[in-house]
Order: structure tokens, then C-alpha cells, then sequence
């Protein structure tokens, strides 16, 4: 592929990478540092990129994958403790336990999408959380006018809220 088409695909989407990495790592500065590396595995694999449309895609997964690898490395990171009667090992199991509720509440979360939400309310809800795209993006993406999809997105978000809270 040529290298000013992945430039400029990369950049057409960035925004939304940015996005997506802020909303799963809970920072701009690990975002930022996230959608970089991510750019630069997509340089040393440019020739193997075909169109626009694989380098959208395999960036957003690259993305993906390297938050949660962050998240993963960062909870295993061993901290200083400040307070004497806490020991390595409650920081570390913390961690781990807040890690795994995070995964869970995901899980959930996810399952809950599958088997409640319709088609296009689904499709809707993951354009605009996971990858970050305005409503006139979806409503371009899916042939919906932009109220429609927002409509989807707050029936969707709606929906699934009440499902979760009535499971908890």
C-alpha cells in the first residue's frame, strides 16, 4: 500500500481511535500514546495492507488489542504502598479484582447487547460508543437520518441500563 494513503486513511480516523482508546483506558496522555503505537504497527505492516477499508478495520482492532494489553500490564504493575499495613499483595489483588469486574461488567454488558438489543439499535449503540462516530457518520454509514440514529443510540443505552440494573 502506498504510504500517503495509509497516512491519510490513519488520519481520516484518528478521532475516532482517539476515542475509542480514551473511553477503555480512562486518559487522553496512555490514549495518545495508544493510537501512536498503534499507527506505527500498521507503518511495518503497510505493504501487507490491501485498501482504506483494511486499514480502517485492522486499526481499529490494533487499537483495541493495545488497551487491553495496557490494561492487563498495568494491573500486574506492583505499586508502593504508602500505607504501612498494606503489603504488595493487597495492591496487587486489588488490582487484579478491580480488573476482572471491569471485564465482567463488560461481559455483561455485551451479552446484554446480543440478546436484547435489535439489529440496528446493536449496530448503532457499537458505531457510536466503541468507534466513536458522530451521528451523521452513522446516519451516513447505515442510510438512517441523524435524529434516527440518535434515537436508536438512546433507546439502546436505555434499554440496556434498565436490563443491567434489574440483574444486579
Amino acid at each position: 500500500m502506498d504510504s500517503e494513503i495509509l497516512t491519510s486513511a490513519f488520519a481520516d480516523i484518528r478521532q475516532r481511535l482517539m476515542a475509542l482508546a480514551k473511553r477503555m483506558l480512562g486518559n487522553e496522555e496512555d490514549a495518545e500514546d495508544t493510537v501512536q503505537d498503534a499507527f506505527c504497527r500498521l507503518w511495518q505492516r503497510r505493504e501487507k495492507l490491501d485498501s482504506r477499508q483494511e486499514v480502517e478495520g485492522t486499526s481499529f482492532v490494533t487499537v483495541r488489542n493495545l488497551c487491553v494489553d495496557n490494561i492487563r500490564r498495568n494491573s500486574k504493575m506492583n505499586e508502593v504502598s504508602l500505607d504501612e499495613n498494606r503489603t504488595e499483595a493487597d495492591g496487587i489483588e486489588s488490582d487484579e479484582f478491580v480488573m476482572n469486574e471491569r471485564m465482567a461488567v463488560y461481559g455483561e454488558v455485551k451479552d446484554i447487547m446480543n440478546r436484547y438489543l435489535s439489529d440496528v439499535q446493536r449496530q448503532v449503540i457499537l458505531l457510536r460508543e466503541y468507534e466513536g462516530k458522530s451521528y451523521e457518520e452513522i446516519s451516513a454509514q447505515l442510510g438512517i437520518l441523524p435524529a434516527t440514529a440518535r434515537m436508536h443510540v438512546s433507546r439502546a443505552r436505555k434499554l440496556v441500563r434498565e436490563i443491567y440494573r434489574n440483574k444486579i
